[in-house]
């Protein structure tokens, strides 16, 4: 019985760990991209982003790894192009704060 409370209290700190990381990663790549791109997202679309981003992300990112990195990027793209950012600016600063936040694995 020690053993299960031990198992449990495992698994709930990795399902922790990876909440936490998880959204650390993305604060970080919403916080990039208000930056440089002079806040083009209002508070209530950065909440909204981090959500989907948080809740999509952790799941693809148990299911399938490697796409979660590529959801992000794609929903990050439409999000700009969708608060009337250039195509330039959508394409190139989620791949530009990715990689500065460690996201390749260079």
């Amino acid at each position: 019985m020690i053993e299960k409370e031990t198992n449990m209290q495992e698994i709930q700190t990795y399902l922790l760990s990876a909440v936490l990381g998880c959204s650390v990663q993305i604060i970080s790549l919403l916080m990039g991209i208000q930056i440089f791109s002079k806040g083009i997202f209002s508070k209530l679309h950065s909440i909204i982003l981090f959500l989907i981003l948080l809740i999509s992300g952790l799941l693809l990112l148990y299911y399938v790894q490697y796409y979660s990195l590529v959801f992000t990027m794609c929903v990050l793209i439409f999000a700009i192009r969708y608060k009337k950012g250039t195509w330039l600016l959508s394409l190139s600063l989620p791949l530009y704060i990715n990689r500065e936040a460690g996201g390749s694995g260079e």
